[in-house]
């Protein structure tokens, strides 16, 4: 691919009135791009004429069709290990700015779910350090807390910490629960039904939660990307408009998908899911080598996940001019499309046609 950049991490030059077939000027190095955030910051780099190269490992299967998200040549795949610091440097040493999107709620066999958030931001920091690289992208989680149960959620502040200490001028971008099709927060409350009778509540359901669209968080991306001077260094905290209680979610998705879906509720005790959380995970493990259900489910599920009240210097969608959407508005049930009942969907285009 073309380098673009110069010395600095502005934008060198720009070409076209902002779309597909324009050139924003800008090169972007994605790391995390297959996952389902990342695919989503892909094609809103790539539909506004920006250079992308997609860093992906595993099967080039999964990475392919990205190559369709932005106008001809304009998206580059490379296949790199975290591990293997030559190949992350082969990526970035032409780019602009570093999106670090990569982290897993469960552990593979090459990595856990806190090496993988840990070890990619020490390793992209210090090369964006090395290669004299400003603008850095961090994704994290709205409630990441040195103090939570979770691994996961502690691994994030230290990640944050890494990234700032490597790249004081970085942009860190916490997020809530993100929903949109495919995703993993509907897909978990879906799989559930379909798995038990009875659909487990840790703390009654009553953890709070504010779920945002995939769609909103990636159009924010997008415009840190594109304006280094007024992101750098700065947090972002993004979050849907609706704050929910799990038990309203899940009654919500039922009530709208219908058909052999029933609503009983369990109450499981914290005490009783903390000890059955960890071999569960492991026995899914062994018998999916992408389950759904997270290493640290149970301890996240007693936090809230929301917003809260943002810092001064903390932006929100506000400052995007962007209006997020609800998650029981349109997107919200298009996220829930695959999990329709048949019997639901044959009679509803049988309406359409009377």
């Amino acid at each position: 691919y073309r380098a673009l950049r110069m010395e600095s991490t502005g934008v060198q030059f720009s070409k076209g009135s902002g779309g597909r077939s324009s050139n924003t000027g800008i090169v972007a190095a994605v790391f995390g791009s297959t996952g389902f955030l990342g695919r989503h910051v892909v094609h809103q780099l790539g539909r506004h004429g920006t250079q992308v190269v997609a860093a992906w490992r595993g099967d080039y299967k999964d990475s392919r069709d990205l190559k369709v998200m932005g106008d001809l040549g304009q998206i580059a795949l490379m296949e790199m290990s975290l591990r293997d610091r030559e190949s992350v440097v082969d990526i970035c040493k032409h780019a602009d700015v570093i999106i670090n999107l990569v982290g897993k709620h469960y552990d593979t066999w090459n990595f856990t779910v806190e090496q993988s958030t840990l070890e990619s931001a020490t390793v992209l920091s210090e090369v964006a350090k090395e290669l004299g690289i400003n603008h850095f992208v961090q994704m994290s989680m709205a409630n990441a807390s040195k103090d939570s149960e979770s691994g996961q959620l502690r691994a994030k502040v230290e990640a944050e910490e890494i990234v700032r200490k490597n790249v004081p001028t970085s942009t860190i971008v916490k997020a809530t629960d993100i929903f949109g099709l495919n995703d993993r927060f509907f897909y978990r409350i879906m799989q559930m039904f379909s798995w038990m009778i009875y659909y487990p509540y840790v703390n009654e359901g009553k953890n709070l939660v504010q779920p945002v669209y995939v769609l909103d968080v990636a159009n924010a991306i997008g415009q840190v990307t594109t304006d280094y001077e007024r992101f750098a260094g700065r947090t972002l905290k993004l979050a849907g408009p609706d704050v929910l209680t799990e038990k309203e979610v899940t009654e919500w998705a039922v009530d709208y998908i219908g058909g052999m879906y029933r609503f009983n509720p369990a109450f499981v005790s914290p005490r009783i899911a903390r000890l059955l959380q960890m071999p569960f995970a492991k026995a899914i493990l062994l018998l999916n080598q992408q389950p759904v259900l997270g290493k640290y489910d149970v301890p996240e599920a007693m936090r809230n996940n929301v917003l809260g009240t943002p810092a001064l210097d903390e932006l929100t969608f506000d400052d995007f001019g962007i209006l997020p959407h609800k998650v029981d508005s349109v997107v919200g049930r298009e996220a829930l499309g695959p999990w329709m009942n048949e019997k639901i969907l044959r009679g509803s285009l049988v309406e359409k046609k009377d």
